[in-house]
């Protein structure tokens, strides 16, 4: 009979995306839709009402009842609308998701300076939720004249915390300290601690030196952060 025919032949609305999804910048995404009916069907992927095919960056497919499309190496301008439109001789239907690319903080750098003034010899450590840092792949430390730096490389969400610039000399030493946030590889940002307390000043000398022949103080002044 006919109804049974037109019931085989129909196409049923695909299964939903969810509404909203965010990817990374530089990563692999994937889109996927559940489609059933029957004879042939036929889907089409578009971003922005632009059809999608195979090619470049982009791989649409179709398998077992499975509509596909990934894309390769996200890039900002991937963010969009993304429509699955499946079609056969009965009719066509569609699902759509909003997709919303963020930029790609992993493989940045920041870095992070201390100005440093005082009786020489002075020795520059830097820390990170307390532990100390040494340089390897990952931080770079740097001394040079009146400014120290500490340079984290591919910085990650996992590289957020609090970091400290200690400077000492045989007087004692002196700490400031700065959260660095996960944002700040967007913006310049300042250092959260001021100046430092000036009776913490540096200076060489006896143990019992007096305050007023120090001769200058310690303050962090800055982070910026430079993209690869």
């Amino acid at each position: 009979s006919p109804g049974p025919e037109m019931a085989e032949k129909s196409t049923s609305l695909p299964t939903r995306l969810e509404a909203t999804t965010i990817w990374k910048q530089g990563s692999t995404a994937r889109l996927q839709c559940t489609v059933k009916g029957s004879p042939e069907l036929h889907t089409t992927w578009f971003l922005n009402n632009s059809e999608l095919s195979t090619s470049g960056r982009h791989a649409v497919g179709l398998k077992d009842g499975v509509a596909t499309l990934e894309i390769h190496n996200v890039m900002l301008t991937d963010s969009g609308n993304y429509t699955c439109e499946v079609l056969n001789e009965c009719g066509c239907e569609s699902c759509s998701i909003k997709v919303t690319v963020k930029g790609a903080v992993r493989g940045s750098v920041a870095v992070l300076e201390c100005e440093i003034a005082g009786s020489a010899p002075l020795e520059v450590s830097w820390k990170k939720n307390k532990k100390r840092l040494s340089s390897d792949k990952k931080y770079r430390i740097v001394s040079q004249g009146s400014l120290a730096s500490l340079e984290i490389q591919s910085f990650e969400s996992a590289d957020t915390g609090e970091y400290e610039c200690v400077v000492s000399n045989e007087v004692g030493s002196v700490t400031s300290k700065s959260v660095l946030k996960q944002k700040a590889l967007a913006v310049i940002s300042h250092w959260i601690a001021g100046l430092l307390d000036l009776s913490r000043w540096l200076c060489l000398g006896t143990k019992t030196i007096k305050k007023s022949t120090a001769m200058q103080n310690i303050s962090l002044i800055s982070v910026r952060v430079q993209p690869l």
